[in-house]
């Protein structure tokens, strides 16, 4: 990651993740990655849509709003490989007992081993800053979101537990 000193471990209280990240001792930025089975069709389509089925009561229960979100459909290659990627990309805001803060992020859905369905989240604080923030959203959908995949070492699906 770049800035890695910046990046922090943290755990979703009562949510396995395969890891999660924060930025910043304020929360500037959250990044989660998640890999569990799936059940039914096996594509990213799918994958988006079960992660939010089941993730998105766990969020608003934290106080996530989600207010404006779109679909995208992009690639990345791998191996020499053209797969395919499910982006939804999200406007939103957190709120608490104190505040609410706006962020803008984004869910990934990949192409992974089958039966599995790997996850990519993403969110970055919006305040008054939201032309960076957007910037920022759209430097990691563009850049980021490519570059995820499989260790070149892993031959074969990985237990889907947390680590």
């Amino acid at each position: 990651m770049l800035d890695a000193k910046k990046w922090r471990r943290v755990r979703i209280w009562t949510q396995p993740t395969r890891a999660t990240y924060r930025y910043g001792d304020d929360h500037y930025a959250v990044a989660t990655v998640l890999y569990t089975p799936i059940v039914g069709r096996d594509d990213p389509d799918a994958c988006l849509e079960d992660f939010w089925k089941k993730h998105m009561p766990l969020a608003e229960a934290y106080g996530v709003r989600v207010k404006d979100s779109k679909l995208l459909r992009g690639t990345q290659e791998v191996d020499g490989d053209v797969k395919p990627i499910v982006v939804k990309v999200v406007d939103g805001s957190v709120d608490s007992m104190f505040s609410s803060e706006d962020y803008l992020g984004a869910v990934a859905a990949y192409q992974s081993w089958p039966g599995t369905c790997l996850v990519h989240a993403f969110a970055v604080k919006a305040g008054n800053h939201r032309e960076l923030a957007a910037a920022v959203r759209t430097r990691w959908i563009g850049e980021g979101l490519p570059r995820l995949h499989w260790l070149e070492e892993i031959s074969e699906a990985p237990e889907t537990k947390a680590r």
